[in-house]
């Protein structure tokens, strides 16, 4: 099927609920990203039960009916039409679903559609997913979308005040080799260390990962002349005034990390970081950041110039009683480095999406780890 960008939400019949309009945060970011996927992976001690698995996901497409569309080429363009809720073997998955969970195993897949929704949006569908999945109630009437809360549906772009002139930033930031397959590796620390270590420098777990990376990518840099830039992605619902928004409103805020803070202690140079993000989630940089985004959508098609991107997903929350090994958040990204930081149970996991089979930068990111004395476990290099 042909991915078009909709010029305009559909002209649907006031009695036919089928089609959903998209947004213009949507039709932005679909036409930068198109139909890339993202995918959220849970890990739980036991293997899954297809059937209580099916139940969860009707209760939670439920209470979240917008979740639940596929794309369907119309005569504008692509249009977001309803769906019936469908839990999918993971090598059966609909590349069309907005929203999809599937399984293998012992794992819960919920994939979704970056230009369609934020793996902040997901979140608490898969929180809810778990909690029906391990804890079963009666069905309750579908929520529908005209009752769902106004400000789910608060659309981030639709809302922009003016703002001030953006922030410089480095031209031409240190770039890694981007050649070859689109391979992954995952990375799982021991959570209690992690924090302990981010508690001892001052940091913050996302920051604190970001230093490390860094360190890594300058370890591996030869040369080094220019600056690491550091896309963070971050959830700016805050900034923009939709804090309870579903719709995408994730930015990229560049980070940048030199030589001169590369020769400091760990605590210094998380202070500098520190200061740094203070003023890049300053409302009116954000705005300005969101505002370019949404005059210029056709620039997500150039070459990135983010050395990596780091994404967190933050905790994954769940009831008493949920037997979580392990969360994983995995988005391919434009960077030649992508990076995806979920925590779950007693673990923080880091995936990494890089167009590289070659190990070197994982191990340099290893040799930080050690260093701090935190325990970690790695998969092994695979394509994806």
């Amino acid at each position: 099927m042909p991915l078009l960008h909709p010029t305009r939400e559909p002209d649907a019949p006031q009695d036919d609920a089928r089609f959903l309009p998209f947004s213009a945060a949507q039709r932005c970011l679909f036409a930068a990203a198109g139909a890339s996927p993202a995918a959220i992976e849970i890990d739980l001690s036991r293997r899954i039960c297809a059937a209580a698995l099916q139940r969860a996901a009707e209760a939670a497409f439920s209470r979240y009916p917008y979740l639940n569309a596929v794309l369907s080429e119309g005569e504008d363009g692509v249009l977001l039409r309803a769906a019936t809720p469908a839990v999918r073997p993971a090598r059966a998955a609909d590349p069309r679903a907005a929203v999809e969970v599937s399984y293998e195993k012992k794992r819960i897949r919920i994939r979704f559609l970056r230009a369609l929704h934020d793996a902040r949006a997901v979140k608490p569908f898969a929180e809810l997913l778990l909690a029906r999945y391990f804890d079963p109630l009666p069905t309750r009437p579908s929520f529908g979308i005209e009752r769902i809360p106004p400000e789910e549906r608060k659309d981030p772009f639709e809302t922009l005040r003016p703002a001030g002139a953006l922030l410089p930033f480095p031209k031409e930031p240190l770039r890694l080799p981007s050649e070859g397959t689109l391979c992954r590796f995952d990375v799982q620390v021991d959570g209690a260390e992690f924090r302990y270590a981010v508690r001892q420098n001052g940091a913050t777990p996302v920051l604190f990962a970001a230093l490390l990376w860094s360190r890594a990518v300058a370890e591996r840099a030869v040369l080094y002349k220019k600056a690491v830039r550091i896309g963070l992605m971050t959830d700016v619902r805050t900034q923009l005034d939709c804090r309870g928004s579903a719709l995408p409103c994730t930015l990229s805020l560049p980070l940048c990390y030199d030589a001169a803070m590369h020769r400091k202690p760990l605590p210094d140079a998380a202070a500098l970081l520190r200061s740094d993000l203070a003023i890049l989630y300053d409302a009116r940089c954000v705005r300005s950041l969101a505002a370019e985004r949404a005059r210029s959508p056709q620039e997500g098609d150039a070459p990135c110039n983010d050395t990596f991107s780091l994404n967190f997903f933050g905790t994954l929350l769940t009831r008493d009683g949920a037997k979580i090994e392990s969360a994983r958040l995995c988005i391919p990204d434009e960077a030649p480095l992508s990076v995806g930081m979920a925590a779950a149970g007693q673990t923080i996991t880091f995936t990494c999406c890089r167009r590289s089979a070659s190990s070197h930068l994982l191990h340099a990111f290893l040799r930080q780890l050690s260093a701090l004395g935190i325990a970690y476990r790695y998969e092994s290099v695979h394509p994806l």
